[in-house]
């Protein structure tokens, strides 16, 4: 009896001291991770396309996180779409009594003093500063000592400055961009289309068929994609297969999001122009969340000559920019230019080769002011641009951001900087022989969006105190300046998220014991790095719960 107590003794000790100071469980509370971690959620399937997507619950209960342990009723019945084909689920009446997956479960690595710090793009969870006594869940974007600022959705720093923000604020040399390591670039891309779950027939009654049409384009007469996941093109000729961007443009809209939301249809169109087909991304009579162009893009194919000589090429364009990876013969080539007829410079060249009778796996990425390309799953070549955040803005939107005055304070400026905003477009060319597709595939990045501060403060109910302005780091006048032992903290899912952007002034313990500025989160809050989700949210089969051990996974 002495030797058990003593055992569990020291095993209690043991655990506490490992909770305490190396390793401790979290549940994710919400989706403003998604879909990199998922909050309580839906979870869907299409057995026409064979997709999986999860959707944020519909029906919350008093506390606005809770969800009901039903989702859907007869007057609110939750209508949802596969991203993928957008067909809606449920036969175009809806889904009632849908049963809500928990949120995940994660091991979060915590941070030691001089030992192991945090890192930009880490996912963290740290104390939130407007109610020290709730965990919250972000990545990581600000880092002590550096000024931050949010351009078209990414990241730029430079060493702090003093001063008050003003117009010229976002001018200068010393901004960097700040990219985002390889795995965790490949963790973040957003799928929007992959032609292995275009819709085949079936005999459920429980999917409202539309006409689907795939959002690739090709040119001439020689493809055969017509509900197809396999794209054939039979000819020899110059061709062209391109992304269908005026009926599908490329915005920052997240599956996961298909809730009713706060913005409408006439917002999206004072932006954008007529609203496009986004219906069936959203619940029908729904409002729209606002959305944003995206310019951070990959598309990918697995690519089958017929015969030797093929010529391909991927082509992004945005930015007031085209950039293109060109593969012919044994040679592979990175390139840039102005606008659609300048000179292309090139910027990385490689050796690489398409295998006739071949599916090869190709990849060109356009991240953080970087270009890459991947052959059969191996970075092969790779460029950067290092344009400065007015450098940005300028090829964006077409004129000196400074000189025209755009930048004023009492102008709601996150909106007009996006109404301004070319569509990006991206494409295939091809020539030299006949070939065959598997896997056509458009994904965008995360995109942290310009939004403005809302009229309440979701903690006290009071009005906020910069209700109107732009939010924080989206505006020459908001640059973000982190001294000391201070962090910035954005969600991946930037419409749906509680951040560093849009908090206002931090709890009065927080701002007297460390800093009262809205959206930063001082080294003493911070717990920890998210490293693992080692139980997944549990989903039912009926009546019975189910473990997805499948959906274990490490945290990048």
């Amino acid at each position: 009896m002495k030797e058990t107590i003593l055992s569990l003794t020291i095993s209690f000790v043991f655990a506490f001291v490992f909770r305490g100071f190396v390793v401790e469980a979290f549940m994710i509370p919400t989706g403003s991770m998604a879909p990199t971690l998922m909050g309580a959620h839906m979870r869907f399937h299409n057995p026409e396309t064979g997709y999986n997507w999860s959707v944020g619950p519909w029906n919350l209960q008093r506390d606005n996180q809770t969800p009901f342990a039903q989702q859907g009723t007869t007057k609110q019945p939750v209508r949802v779409n596969d991203p993928m084909s957008r067909e809606e689920i449920g036969g175009g009446t809806g889904l009632t009594n849908v049963r809500p997956s928990a949120g995940d479960r994660i091991f979060v690595l915590k941070y030691l003093d001089k030992v192991f710090e945090p890192s930009r793009f880490d996912v963290v969870v740290f104390k939130n500063p407007l109610r020290p006594d709730q965990n919250f869940i972000k990545r990581l974007l600000g880092l002590p000592g550096e000024d931050v600022a949010l351009v078209e959705g990414d990241v730029f720093a430079r060493p702090a400055t003093a001063g008050v923000p003003n117009e010229q604020s976002w001018t200068g040399s010393a901004w960097n961009i700040q990219r985002k390591p390889e795995i965790v670039q490949r963790a973040v891309w957003q799928l929007l289309f992959d032609s292995a779950y275009t819709p085949i027939p079936s005999t459920t009654t429980t999917i409202n068929r539309g006409s689907f049409q795939t959002p690739w384009l090709g040119s001439g007469s020689g493809w055969d994609m017509s509900r197809k996941s396999v794209y054939r093109y039979s000819s020899t000729d110059t061709t062209r297969l391109a992304w269908d961007h005026a009926r599908l443009p490329i915005v920052d809209v997240y599956p996961y999001n298909q809730i009713p939301q706060f913005v409408s249809n006439d917002l999206y169109a004072s932006l954008f122009g007529p609203k496009p087909n986004l219906d069936n991304f959203f619940r029908r009579g729904s409002l729209y969340a606002l959305v944003y162009p995206v310019s951070d893009i990959k598309i990918a194919a697995n690519i089958k000559p017929d015969t030797a000589g093929l010529k391909t090429a991927a082509v992004i364009e945005a930015r007031g920019h085209q950039f293109r990876a060109r593969i012919e013969g044994s040679t592979a080539t990175i390139e840039m230019r102005k606008g659609t007829d300048g000179a292309w410079t090139s910027m990385a060249t490689a050796n690489a080769t398409l295998e006739v009778g071949v599916a090869t796996p190709v990849e060109f990425w356009h991240a953080d002011q970087s270009l890459s390309l991947y052959v059969d799953g191996k970075r092969i070549a790779y460029a950067t641009y290092d344009w400065k955040p007015d450098e940005r803005l300028q090829n964006v939107i077409g004129i000196d951001s400074v000189k025209a005055g755009v930048w004023q304070r009492d102008r709601l400026t996150a909106l007009n900087q996006a109404s301004a905003m070319t569509r990006s477009q991206a494409w295939f060319e091809f020539s030299g022989s006949a070939l065959e597709m598997y896997h056509v595939v458009l994904a965008r990045d995360i995109h942290y969006q310009a939004a403005i501060y809302s009229p309440q403060n979701q903690e006290t109910g009071d009005v906020h105190t910069r209700a109107g302005q732009p939010a924080l780091a989206t505006n020459p006048f908001s640059t973000l300046t982190l001294g000391s032992g201070e962090f910035f903290c954005c969600g991946d899912n930037s419409p749906a998220s509680s951040d560093g952007r849009l908090w206002d002034v931090p709890n009065p313990w927080v701002a007297n014991e460390f800093k009262d500025q809205p959206g930063v989160v001082d080294q003493r809050l911070m717990i920890g790095k998210a490293v693992l989700v080692y139980l997944p949210g549990i989903g039912r089969r009926g009546d019975i719960p189910m473990l997805d051990f499948g959906r274990m996974r490490w945290i990048w």
